[in-house]
């Protein structure tokens, strides 16, 4: 999962098997089976980055499907690829 963040919709997971490597903002936590990780909405100072998944590692992701959602990529250089979406 690339590092982004979103303005509408909370990214939930809950670590079934395995573990990985969360990034969220400034800080990098490592998770493992049995974690429930909650990301809120926020711009650019809460991107979250799932890194290092294995193979056999196993995630159930959940998310809030708002009406209208912005999702960004930060670029290395500051800049932004933002994907809008709605229903």
């Amino acid at each position: 999962m690339p590092f982004h963040n979103h303005r509408g919709e909370e990214e939930m997971f809950f670590i079934v098997k395995r573990g990985s490597t969360l990034r969220y903002g400034n800080e990098t936590r490592r998770i493992r089976a049995g974690d429930f990780v909650c990301c809120p909405t926020g711009g650019p100072e809460t991107p979250t980055r799932c890194q290092r998944f294995g193979r056999r590692t196993r995630v159930c992701l959940r998310e809030y499907h708002a009406a209208a959602e912005i999702c960004e990529y930060p670029t290395p250089r500051g800049g932004a690829s933002v994907v809008g979406c709605g229903t």
